[in-house]
Formats: structure tokens, C-alpha cells, sequence
């Protein structure tokens, strides 16, 4: 990641991501006269991360989001979703994509090939001993994609499976996230001195973002606590509830030269405290169906959602290296499990998901520690009923007569039915995210997650979502 370029991920996403949304919005009513399928090529690079591949990963990762919302939302309609997602196998691109990174390398200057000629003949072994492995077979790939275009599997057959291996899935995570917090009780020291360090916030006009900016001032930390709007309500609660160790200042991740004035003013403000991690918490979210989101909802989504956070860890990692901190991403359980009709959001969150992955296992040896929290649903101003039909009502309005020409008045009826009721789910304590925010703070927690592609904190999240909507519902609460 620390040598790819913003360029390089948008080329990448725009073919592995976008290109894959184009071809689906342009020919999806065809399919639906014909009740046919839809055979997405991923990779398994979209399951399991692969290190200074970041960029193409997290496409993949993006790609198995957005097929699994498809499938969701075009199940109803007849139309068959297909996931392909080939492992090893020697083609072209396999080639090109290591030349290319070695290229790159390359094109970083003198500079470069004077502190790490060492790292780049290591990585040129490396994906030479990669490329060995690769199957040269690549028929087994192609009689695959046959049986996804030929083969029909009986409706009740899929709907056995999918509901069996939810259900399985859901009592492992249950089960795993009752040993894992054991052992955070048992073994795990959740506490850092705060003296002499500084944590770097993004989002914090709002949502949790706000509320850590102020946890972390009360425990003793230098606090930069950056927000879009640093005049509007949130920064001004900021600066009147908290001391002068918080220091609220204005950034837009989507904006290079705006990441870059907000590095230049914690290098100025540090004083004697040491940069000892940055938050990744800003983020948005535009919701709806494939079909009816437009590509700008998509590209949106991911300029904030995964480049932001690129923009802003390429800017403190030289920081970081120094103090050998860490990077806690704020994704979202979103990236874990598809959720359809939020499909620009999903994507995004599985993009990040995946980009969070590579950087953990790229930055180890630098000692520097890489978390992914990833909340559920909770109650903030990103997820409020607000938010979300200001969403849909400006939808509406854009597609005009192109929504009412495929689907009835029903529809838009049903749809803000399923928004409440989604929404009646969210749980109003934001507090257990701080905590798992804080809990990210110290050094030993990492030991156990920095072994895994997933963090021990979700598994919490999970638990803590399921106890919290139980005991909503025993108190009537909706």
C-alpha cells in the first residue's frame, strides 16, 4: 500500500469493481425477461488478503460484496447470481500485476532504489516463488463458469443451503465471541499510559467519532480531532466540554491537499507527545439496489470509505513508524455480511475490510499495529431515519420516470417499511464501540489479533448486537 498510488487503487476498482456494476445495470433488463444469471468472476483474493497486492484485493473483496447484495436483490426477480472465485492459476495478469508492482518500485526514484534495493530482490523472490505455485490448468476455471451458465439448482436445494450455512455460521460467531472475550478478561490488559501520546481522529462532528474524541481527552491523551464542519455543533461541543489537549481542525479525506494541511498541524501542535495512532472514523452512506443506485453512488462511497482512509494512512505513516503505533480502521459489520439495498455502502465497507487485511500483514514487520472495528447496528446520525429517507426521497426524484417505469408505488411503500424496520434493530448504546475503540488503544490486545484476517473486536460486536436487540425486545423497546 505504502508504495501504490490513489491512481493505482481507483484503475484498479474502476474495471474490478465499477466495470462489474456497469455491465450489470446495462443489462439487467434483459435478464429479467429472460429470468437468466449473472456469473461474476472474483477471486479468492476477495476472501483471504493478499500483502502488496492491496489494491487488487480489496477490489475482490468489493466484488464478493457487491454479488452477494446482488444475489439478494435480484433473487426475487428469478435471476441467478453466481459467484466464480478462482485461486492460483498462471494467466497473463498474474504476470503483468507482479511486473507491474516491481515497475512501480522502480518508478519511486533514486531514493528508493538506494534504502530498499534489500526489499524489492526479496519481493521479486517472493513472486517468483508465488508464480510457482500457480496452476497452469486454468480449464478447471473454465468448467467452472460452464456449470454456473448451464447447470440449475432447484430453488428449495438453495435455500436449504443458504439458510444452513447462516445458521451455522451465526452459532460459531456466537460461540467464538464468548471465548474470545474470556480471554480478554483472563489474559489481556486493556489500558495505555496516555501521557506523551497522540491520537489522530477523523468524523468527529459526529457518532462515534465525537464521543472518542471526548473519551480520549478525559483519559489523559493528546487528542486531534478532526471534523468537516469544524464551525457546526459537534466541533463546538468538542471544544466546549473538553480541554486544551483537544485540538478540533478541519479535514476532508476525499481532498489531498486537505489530508496534507491537517498533517502539517499535528507536526506543528505535537510539542512533546509522540504520534501514537490515528482513527480512521469518517465515513458516509448512500443506499439502494444496484439497479437504481447510479455509479456516482458507487464512486462516492469509496472516496470516502476506503480512499479516505488510504489518504490519510499514507500521509501519518511515516509518523507512525517512529513510535511503532497502530491504525484502527472503523469499518463496519457491513463488510462481513452483504446487506442488501445498501449495496454502495456494503461494497465500500468489504473494500475496506480488505484493504485493512493487507495492510496488517504489510505493516507487521514495522511493528505497527493494524485493527478493523466493525460495529453493527447503532443508533448515529449516519444510520438515522432521517438520514436515510432524505436518501430515498432524493432517489425517487433522480430516477423519476425510470423507477416508476420498472417498479409500482408499492414498492417505495415497502421500502421504507424495511427502513424502520431495520432501523428498530440499531442499538442506542454507542458506548460499546468507544470501548472497543479505547480497548484498541493498547499494545497487548493486538498480539491475539494480529494472527487473524479478522479482529477479535467484531466478534464482540456481534455478541454485544445480539444481547443488546434481546434485551430491547424484552423491554418492548422498538
Amino acid at each position: 500500500m505504502e508504495m501504490s498510488t490513489l491512481d493505482d487503487f481507483k484503475d484498479v476498482f474502476d474495471v474490478n469493481l465499477m466495470g462489474v456494476v456497469r455491465v450489470t445495470k446495462a443489462f439487467l433488463p434483459l435478464l429479467k425477461k429472460s429470468k437468466g444469471r449473472i456469473v461474476n468472476v472474483t477471486s479468492l483474493g476477495g476472501k483471504i488478503p493478499f500483502p502488496f497486492l492491496a489494491a487488487y484485493s480489496s477490489s475482490k473483496y468489493a466484488a464478493v460484496g457487491l454479488t452477494d447484495c446482488l444475489r439478494h436483490e435480484v433473487g426475487m426477480q428469478g435471476i441467478t447470481v453466481v459467484s466464480i472465485e478462482p485461486e492460483f492459476f498462471y494467466t497473463p495478469m498474474l504476470y503483468v500485476s507482479a511486473l507491474g508492482q516491481l515497475n512501480s518500485m522502480g518508478s519511486q526514484g533514486s531514493s528508493f532504489e538506494d534504502d530498499h534495493d534489500d526489499f524489492k530482490k526479496s519481493f521479486k523472490d517472493l513472486s517468483n516463488v508465488a508464480t510457482s505455485f500457480a496452476c497452469l490448468d486454468t480449464s478447471i476455471v473454465v468448467d467452472d463458469l460452464e456449470a454456473a451458465v448451464l447447470l440449475v439448482i432447484e430453488e428449495y436445494a438453495r435455500r436449504l443451503i443458504y439458510f444452513s450455512v447462516v445458521a451455522f455460521f451465526f452459532s460459531a460467531a456466537i460461540l467464538i465471541s464468548i471465548i474470545v472475550d474470556l480471554i480478554k478478561k483472563l489474559f489481556l490488559k486493556n489500558k495505555v499510559l496516555p501521557h506523551g501520546r497522540a491520537v489522530f481522529v477523523t468524523g468527529c462532528d459526529s457518532g462515534f467519532g465525537n464521543a472518542f474524541a471526548k473519551r480520549l481527552d478525559s483519559k489523559g491523551f493528546h487528542v486531534f480531532a478532526t471534523c468537516l464542519f469544524p464551525t457546526g455543533p459537534g466541533a463546538k461541543e468538542l471544544k466546549a466540554s473538553c480541554s486544551n489537549r483537544l485540538h478540533v481542525l478541519y479535514m476532508d479525506v476525499t481532498k489531498d491537499e486537505s489530508v496534507e494541511k491537517a498533517l502539517e498541524y499535528v507536526k506543528a501542535y505535537l510539542g512533546s507527545s509522540v504520534l501514537w495512532a490515528i482513527v480512521n472514523n469518517a465515513g458516509i452512506l448512500k443506499a439502494f439496489s444496484v439497479e437504481l443506485s447510479s455509479i456516482e453512488d458507487f464512486k462516492d462511497c469509496l472516496d470516502v470509505n476506503l480512499l479516505g482512509y488510504m489518504r490519510v494512512i499514507k500521509a501519518f505513516l511515516p509518523l507512525l513508524k517512529q513510535t511503532k503505533g497502530r491504525i484502527v480502521n472503523v469499518t463496519s459489520g457491513a463488510g462481513e455480511i452483504a446487506l442488501p439495498y445498501f449495496t454502495p455502502y456494503t461494497t465500500s465497507k468489504f473494500a475496506s475490510i480488505g484493504f485493512t487485511d493487507c495492510l496488517r500483514l504489510e505493516l507487521f514487520a514495522s511493528g505497527i499495529s493494524v485493527v478493523s472495528i466493525e460495529p453493527e447496528l447503532f443508533a448515529t446520525g449516519l444510520l438515522s431515519e432521517e438520514n436515510l429517507r432524505k436518501n430515498l426521497d432524493a432517489k425517487m426524484k433522480r430516477l423519476g420516470a425510470t423507477f416508476k417505469e420498472h417498479y409500482d408505488d408499492d414498492f417505495a411503500a415497502s421500502f421504507r417499511d424495511l427502513e424502520r424496520a431495520f432501523l428498530s434493530f440499531a442499538c442506542p448504546k454507542i458506548s460499546y464501540v468507544i470501548d472497543d475503540l479505547e480497548s484498541a488503544m493498547a499494545p497487548r490486545v493486538l498480539l491475539i489479533e494480529s494472527a487473524r484476517s479478522c479482529d477479535i473486536i467484531n466478534l464482540k460486536k456481534r455478541a454485544v448486537g445480539i444481547s443488546s436487540r434481546a434485551e430491547q425486545r424484552r423491554r418492548g423497546v422498538t
